[in-house]
């Protein structure tokens, strides 16, 4: 051969392809980004005209790193790396071998691993550190890499791999180290794990609702779609809406989900009216038990209203919440008077959260409250009150 390729870098969820591949039950069981809420898995199609031809690509508004698709050419190697944000790998091999080489992220690997880099030493890294393992993943064969650690892949014959990336809660130092590391290094945004604050939020809310029946996240309705954004989760996929190609029209139309009529093609306004939604007397009447808010663009999925409601919604504009001013709550406005204290039971949280992800994330809320700029999710409300319920 003249060349030799080797392709690991093609994600391909929300794919014909994706359809026949999924990821192992652990990996599914303890990803945070699982609790990225449906409902805001949304992507833009981009347009563009190059040789008198109209292409197209997805700006994705959710972490798509699940599912990657690699084909390596017999003798391609890929060098020494850490996995962005020392997020764990899950790696199938479906044809052909892979021969792993990984060392053990201790303090002096990865400052050693730095110097590697630093000077663009041509040494073989192995042999620079004091150990240095060698993994064969055959035919069949499903390696998890734990989070952080430095490794090279050699091809020995043509090979055909399926993996993808996973935070989970029990190695959160792990993953804010080699944070740490990332912008040491000053990597550009596109190398390091998409939207990450927002998966932790995401998360986070996740437990606190399960242990004090609070949401912090406010939900949307899939027939309140941004304009010229796309509905792309578990509805979406389920009726094949993946299976179709986008074309130049797409800019003016868009795919939503209304209840009773499922998926259908609408042409895109620029103000959708709440009215139009059949959840629009529940909102209303949530929004009665506090202050005026502005309604404009609401959007909310169907949820049951109880005497107290559970979901904080600031009383003016959601909009405020994304002004991180310089305050005394790093993490945006302080709480109402109004508001009850959030008062955590040990046992429900000990029976939710197993005891050394408790350790994790006492971790993880004292990164987020230090951080100057923190990358919020969309429909996100109090983040402060979100986060120092835990701390």
């Amino acid at each position: 051969r003249e060349f030799t390729y080797n392709v690991i870098s093609l994600e391909i969820s929300g794919t014909k392809l994706a359809d026949q591949v999924r990821a192992p039950a652990l990996v599914r069981e303890v990803d945070m980004a699982a609790h990225w809420p449906d409902e805001r898995k949304q992507r833009e199609a981009i347009f563009s005209t190059k040789f008198g031809k109209t292409l197209f690509s997805f700006e994705n508004k959710y972490p798509r790193v699940e599912h990657y698709c690699l084909m390596s050419a017999s003798s391609s190697y890929t060098g020494f790396h850490i996995d962005f944000t020392g997020s764990s790998v899950w790696y199938h091999v479906l044809r052909g071998t892979k021969v792993f080489f990984l060392v053990e992220p201790t303090a002096a690997n990865i400052t050693a691993y730095e110097k590697y880099l630093d000077k663009k030493d041509t040494r073989f890294f192995g042999v620079i550190v004091t150990k240095c393992s060698r993994v064969t993943v055959n035919q069949g064969e499903t390696l998890l890499i734990p989070a952080g650690w430095i490794h090279s892949v050699y091809t020995p014959e043509d090979s055909l791999v399926f993996g993808g990336n996973f935070i989970h809660a029990r190695s959160i130092r792990m993953q804010q180290t080699i944070t740490a590391h990332e912008e040491k290094l000053k990597l550009k945004k596109h190398l390091k794990y998409p939207q990450v604050d927002a998966v932790a939020f995401f998360y986070v809310d996740n437990l606190v609702k399960k242990v004090t029946g609070r949401h912090h996240i406010r939900p949307v309705s899939k027939d309140q779609q941004h304009r010229s954004w796309q509905y792309v989760g578990d509805d979406f996929i389920k009726l094949k809406g993946h299976h179709r190609i986008p074309d130049e029209k797409d800019k003016k139309w868009t795919w939503v989900w209304r209840k009773g009529e499922g998926l259908r093609k609408v042409r895109v306004t620029s103000h959708q009216q709440i009215k139009e939604s059949h959840e629009y007397d529940l909102v209303k009447h949530a929004f009665a038990e506090f202050e005026n808010v502005y309604l404009k663009n609401v959007d909310v999925k169907n949820f049951h209203l109880k005497d107290h409601p559970h979901i904080f919604y600031h009383p003016e504009s959601f909009e405020v919440e994304y002004d991180l001013e310089e305050t005394e709550h790093p993490c945006g406005l302080p709480l109402p008077e109004n508001l009850p204290d959030i008062v955590i039971d040990d046992g429900v949280l000990r029976s939710t959260v197993h005891p050394s992800e408790i350790v994790e994330l006492t971790h993880l809320l004292k990164k987020l409250l230090e951080k100057e700029d923190i990358d919020l999710p969309a429909g996100l409300t109090r983040p402060n009150s979100l986060l120092f319920c835990l701390e």
